[in-house]
């Protein structure tokens, strides 16, 4: 029989393998596994379902996923300062009434502006060089990018470990109360040939009271192995966030099928690929690179600019002021 320490271990590594590839579907794949019906023995999850279903039915995942999208639009947003920047703008004012005056009694009136004002520009921006700016900005967001996927890694490795735990415990209480029926069974048919040898004078009352009292605890320990699985039961219905009275079948037996290990390669392994050193790795990187921000922040900004547009309200020479006024001139700037 597997010890808890070995069942623990197969469960990581089926919890883990589970992360890296889809896992077993449900009977209904176009409805989230937490909100299926699983009360009928034909719906009972095995290892793969168990640990799918714990991994669509937490909400922490969905809230990283969301955080980690976040992360990933702010990169988005940080790489378009690497763009040029182009705007435009039209407005239209209403002048009512327009201040005239007259040079001489009799002379044209003059106006300083028309009653109908336009004016439409395009302006376009860019950067030229920035020290270095935008670049550790950007290399700063895609860092957190990073940290909020390796976030996601950590997560769904938790929970798959604990709905492969809570599996493979079932599995255990299930066997260990068969055995224990199976022991029950031994010391009642012990009991009743000790009881016909006490009847026939070959054996002492003392015999059958042993074995009665051997069978009372035979039957305790059935009672705790009962309610051990009725714990794990409801920590499986918790992880598939079901009512503790859910009714949650677990189909599959256990089975030892020891494997060849190398532990030094195994280590190392883990070293690289273990979540939380690729969390702590982020965490290190985040911080220099900050850092380096830091140090850019008061360095000026080189860069080019330029509006190109139309406006009325001019006065042009050798024109009438009133047809000026009104004609859209096409107008320039640049700047550096």
């Amino acid at each position: 029989m597997l010890s808890r320490n070995q069942l623990a271990s197969l469960g990581l590594l089926l919890g883990g393998t589970l992360l890296a590839r889809p896992a077993l579907a449900q009977n209904q794949p176009s409805v989230p596994a937490s909100n299926q019906a699983i009360g009928l023995v034909s719906d009972s999850l095995s290892l793969g379902g168990a640990v799918q279903a714990v991994l669509d039915a937490n909400p922490g995942v969905t809230n990283l996923t969301e955080l980690a999208n976040a992360a990933n639009s702010r990169l988005s947003q940080t790489q378009a300062g690497f763009l040029p920047q182009i705007t435009g703008s039209v407005t239209y004012t209403r002048i009512d009434p327009v201040s005239q005056f007259s040079i001489a009694p009799g002379s044209e009136s003059l106006a300083f502006a028309p009653n109908n004002n336009f004016d439409a520009h395009l302006t376009a921006q860019y950067e030229l060089y920035d020290f270095g700016k935008r670049s550790a900005n950007t290399n700063l967001s895609r860092s957190q990018t990073q940290t909020a996927q390796d976030n996601i890694v950590v997560a769904r490795r938790d929970l798959a470990f604990s709905a492969a735990q809570a599996y493979f415990n079932i599995l255990f209480a299930r066997e260990s109360i068969r055995v224990q029926d199976q022991q029950i069974a031994s010391l009642v048919a012990h009991r009743d040939e000790m009881q016909k040898r006490v009847e026939a004078g070959v054996s002492t009352k003392f015999d059958v009271t042993t074995t009665d009292v051997r069978i009372t605890q035979a039957q305790n320990q059935k009672l705790d192995l009962q309610n051990q699985l009725l714990n794990q039961q409801v920590q499986l219905a918790r992880l598939l966030h079901k009512p503790q009275q859910a009714d949650i079948p677990v189909k599959g037996r256990l089975s030892y099928d020891p494997q060849p290990v190398n532990l030094q390669a195994e280590l190392t392994k883990a070293a690289e690929n273990r979540p939380e050193v690729k969390l702590a790795r982020d965490a290190e990187t985040t911080a220099d690179l900050q850092a380096k921000l830091v140090d850019r922040s008061n360095l000026p900004v080189l860069g080019v600019g330029m509006q190109a547009g139309g406006k009325n309200g001019y006065l042009i020479p050798n024109v009438a002021p009133s047809e000026a006024l009104q004609r859209i001139r096409f107008n320039t700037v640049g700047v550096a």
